[in-house]
């Protein structure tokens, strides 16, 4: 209570200096002017006789002091205006002179103030803000040849903000398509390297299978040889065991000729038997003969089929020699073939780096012509026609209006009180409306300095709003003890604020007070009266101080 009292008296302190000020100018005034008109100035001195010092002697003639008149009449002037000052400050609060009025009394009515429990509110500040704003940039560089807006112009959705010159990048593009022409033909004499690379891997695959053909019929030749010359050996042998055994009949066939000789000389056996044995003997040398000729037959065949394996052999080893070779070639002709392939993806790969660039290029070309993104507010224009404009650099910022939110900091203490959907009244002075709106965001990270928590609170569409507008979010509080009158039995002054008391003698006293929160029609007097003062509520503008009322 105090503390609003001493704001009180810093009011009154306020219009005294402005009254007393205004005192100076119009008393120092027309002083002045008299002290300009004067035909000379008030000399004040001593007189012109000599006066003695305790000592006997004469002090010197004190010369005399000249004092202008005009300065005379500002420091009256100052004098008045600062005893009226003092004055006014230790005058009570109501007009200076009470007079009785003399007019009939004027029915009024009273109420007595009562103090009674206020809920207590905190007033959080914050502003209203676009909940889509973007900052148009350029994509290209080239000059600003046309930008028809300008701020406050209100914008659609795909409407051209700026064109941008993009001859150069028309030169890009015209670079880009034979850079693709050129990547294409490329590709064409890799892939007729890849061609010629299969057509080779398929010759020397074809090598490699005659070579194993080869090598197949050398082994073949090998086993057919093998067989023969051992066909020859088992004939050689049978031939041998042959001989062998008609070499054993040819000594029995002798013996019994040489015996049969013996008694045919002897007359034992006749002439028939002699030969019978002669002959036995001339067969067997005969088929030793064969046999001889067969011996020598099969080791021929022996000697035949030993060349024919040696020459199979030789086949075999020919062939493989051959499959080694085309295997060489095979690995050499594949490797060939994977680097046509790699020389074909890295030439497709180039056609396709070329069509890319062409298609940014192209795409640079369309980014010449700058639009907005949605409908909206230019609110800032941050270059001109004619100027460079570079990549990334700023050209209008363009604001939804139709969209705006309420960003306000929250204490760490009252963030509980917090959460999205929540509905929550919003004071905008700037219009004079109290605006419903609803929790959008809470943002989870606190200030590190303020330790406070920013929330986003969704607006309704209003055309009366504006980005950047002051607000008050009103947080309910504890209950305190608090004086409300009626927001009608208010009187004001200017500045000031005021009540008609009514006395014990039933004369309206003004009272000077200090208000607080209004609510509901009723407003909170927060220093100025006190708790069981009648209080006058209607018929104001006919009232004055000390005026005789009667209560109706």
């Amino acid at each position: 209570m105090s503390h609003l009292q001493s704001e009180i008296e810093t009011d009154k302190v306020e219009q005294v200096s402005t009254i007393t000020g205004e005192m100076i100018d119009t008393t120092a005034a027309p002083l002045a002017k008299l002290a300009d008109d004067a035909p000379g100035n008030l000399d004040l001195h001593s007189s012109g006789t000599d006066e003695l010092t305790e000592s006997g002697e004469k002090d010197r003639l004190v010369p005399p002091q000249k004092f202008s008149l005009k300065w005379l009449t500002i420091g009256a002037a100052a004098l008045v205006a600062v005893g009226g000052g003092w004055f006014l400050l230790n005058r009570p609060a109501r007009d200076p002179v009470v007079e009785t009025s003399t007019s009939p009394p004027i029915q009024v009515s009273t109420q007595v103030a009562t103090a009674q429990a206020i809920a207590g509110t905190q007033n959080l500040t914050g502003s209203v803000e676009p909940v889509e704003v973007v900052n148009i940039t350029s994509r290209v560089m080239g000059q600003i040849i046309s930008l028809p807006v300008k701020e406050g112009d209100r914008v659609k959705a795909g409407q051209v903000l700026a064109k941008i010159d993009v001859k150069d990048i028309s030169a890009q593009q015209n670079q880009a398509t034979a850079a693709i022409t050129q990547a294409q033909a490329g590709v064409t004499v890799a892939q007729a390297a890849q061609t010629q690379a299969i057509a080779g891997a398929s010759q020397v695959a074809a090598q490699l299978n005659q070579a194993e053909a080869q090598l197949q019929q050398a082994q073949a030749q090998l086993q057919q040889a093998q067989a023969q010359r051992q066909q020859a050996q088992a004939q050689h042998r049978n031939a041998i065991a042959q001989k062998q055994s008609v070499q054993v009949e040819l000594i029995n066939a002798q013996l019994t000729q040489k015996r049969r000789a013996m008694l045919q000389r002897e007359g034992a056996i006749g002439q028939s038997s002699l030969d019978e044995a002669n002959t036995q003997v001339a067969v067997l040398q005969s088929r030793i003969q064969q046999a001889t000729a067969s011996i020598d037959q099969a080791s021929q065949g022996v000697s035949q089929a030993t060349a024919g394996i040696a020459q199979a052999q030789a086949g075999i080893n020919q062939a493989k020699a051959g499959i080694t070779r085309s295997r060489a070639a095979l690995t050499q002709a594949q490797a060939q073939i994977k680097q046509a392939a790699a020389g074909v993806n890295q030439a497709r790969a180039q056609v396709q780096q070329a069509q890319a660039s062409k298609s940014q290029v192209t795409a640079n070309l369309d980014y010449g012509i700058v639009t907005a993104p949605f409908n909206g507010v230019v609110t800032r224009r941050q270059t001109e026609v004619g100027a460079m404009a570079g990549a990334g650099q700023s050209i209008v910022t363009v604001e939804n209006t139709a969209k705006q939110r309420f960003s306000v900091d929250v204490p760490e203490s009252s963030i509980s009180q917090f959460k999205q959907g929540d509905l929550v009244t919003i004071r905008l002075d700037t219009i004079k409306q109290v605006i419903s709106g609803t929790v959008d965001r809470v943002i989870p990270t606190a200030n590190s300095n303020s330790h406070s928590f920013n929330i986003k609170i969704a607006l309704p569409s209003n055309t009366a709003l504006m980005s950047g507008m002051f607000g008050r979010l009103e947080l309910p509080g504890t209950l305190r003890q608090g004086i409300t009158i009626p927001s009608t039995a208010l009187m004001r002054r200017g500045q000031l604020e005021g009540v008609y008391v009514m006395g014990s003698n039933h004369q309206a006293t003004l009272r000077w007070v200090k208000t607080g929160k209004t609510q509901n029609g009723n407003v909170e007097i927060t220093s100025g009266l006190s708790s069981g003062d009648r209080i006058i509520t209607t018929n104001l503008p006919q009232l004055s101080d000390g005026q005789t009322v009667v209560v109706r």
